[in-house]
């Protein structure tokens, strides 16, 4: 059968929208919905749920063709980044040691992950987690079909409030939805947050501070698994960030068809399969073209280089804003910090521990 390329798609239906104000305002975004979005959402397809099902109706064989509300604009963001092979060996390793031990993503996954859990029990897990934070309040959580990624955390200065977009439908369990509480919330917000109260807030140009990017995924990254690290029986795998690197690169050399095919090793689930392989396919309008999105190779990357750094870096200090490995190390900018008024994650509470867990997620995935 011949690859095909998708250019019809349903009219999607609009999804109910649920309101609760607990601690929080709660919503569920439809399709044609929009929300504030950061500089990534520009090249967030508007069509993903019609291609999706147009995707295996046609065997898994149609390259999705993507619209957005910003077409003028993504080239822009996606210039950005371009791919790279640099860790490439030690994603595969990564990888293939956690495909070694779990036999399959999925396994992984379950493995002392619990039971999924529904909206009602995500919100309530959300908002447990803010309020031991002290942050009660200030917390958004959406509910979206459109979202790409499973979670992701956004601050809008305005407001001045954060807002949690968990996609559906949801992949998170009982005992893991914590680690994206700790990327989401106990890391990116919490060091947004406490950038507000620094000096060079909407100032980053007058102070020559570097782009952030790869410094903050790679710390959220690492936050991702540091509870299971600080329990020497589970096995703290940069899992999906190794997947995001690898994938990235692979899109470089691949079309959407192709690269979906090639991921079946490591993604059992071809849900979560189309998921990845759009995240890295974003921006392109044809897929069947090779290229995309390359910025999710920053995860692993950041990781690492923080990793290599960990024993020179008080992690306190690191909280105080939106620093890159490079200005973090500059004089000038330390000794301007402020920690007035400031957040800090409940695991950097026992700082002896946490080192000792970035020690062993070094160990586990061979980055020592």
């Amino acid at each position: 059968m011949p690859r095909l390329d998708s250019r019809a798609a349903k009219k999607p239906t609009k999804p109910s929208t649920t309101t609760r104000r607990s601690q929080s305002s709660v919503r569920n975004i439809g399709p044609k919905r929009k929300s504030f979005l950061p500089s990534l959402g520009k090249v967030n397809p508007l069509n993903v749920s019609q291609q999706q099902e147009l995707f295996f109706q046609n065997s898994c064989l149609t390259n999705p063709i993507l619209s957005y509300s910003y077409p003028n604009q993504k080239s822009e963001y996606l210039s950005k980044f371009q791919p790279s092979s640099t860790y490439l060996q030690q994603a595969i390793h990564i990888l293939e040691s956690c495909l070694a031990e779990f036999g399959s993503e999925s396994n992984y996954f379950r493995s002392d992950g619990g039971e999924l859990l529904d909206q009602g029990q995500t919100i309530n897990a959300i908002q447990t987690y803010v309020s031991e934070l002290g942050l009660t309040g200030i917390v958004d959580i959406v509910f979206s079909e459109q979202a790409i990624a499973p979670a992701a955390c956004s601050y809008n200065s305005k407001t001045k409030k954060g807002q949690v977009t968990i996609s559906l439908p949801i992949i998170y369990r009982k005992n893991r939805i914590g680690g994206a509480m700790d990327h989401e919330i106990g890391t990116h917000l919490i060091r947004t947050l406490n950038e507000t109260k620094q000096v060079w807030y909407k100032k980053r140009d007058k102070f020559n501070l570097k782009p952030f990017l790869e410094t903050e995924e790679g710390l959220a990254t690492l936050h991702t698994v540091i509870r299971l690290a600080m329990n020497r029986n589970k096995k703290p795998y940069l899992w999906r960030s190794a997947l995001h690197y690898y994938t990235s690169y692979q899109s470089s050399q691949m079309n959407f068809v192709d690269l979906f095919s090639h991921m079946e090793r490591y993604i059992d689930d071809p849900g979560q399969r189309f998921k990845e392989v759009l995240r890295v396919k974003r921006g392109l309008e044809d897929t069947s073209q090779i290229g995309g999105c390359y910025k999710d190779q920053v995860y692993l990357s950041g990781a690492i280089k923080i990793l290599q750094k960990r024993q020179e870096i008080n992690f306190d200090d690191f909280y105080m804003g939106k620093l890159s490995l490079d200005d973090y190390f500059r004089d000038d900018i330390r000794d301007k910090i402020t920690k007035e008024k400031t957040v800090l994650p409940t695991f950097l509470k026992d700082k002896e521990e946490y080192m000792r867990a970035l020690d062993y997620i070094a160990q586990i995935n061979g980055l020592d």
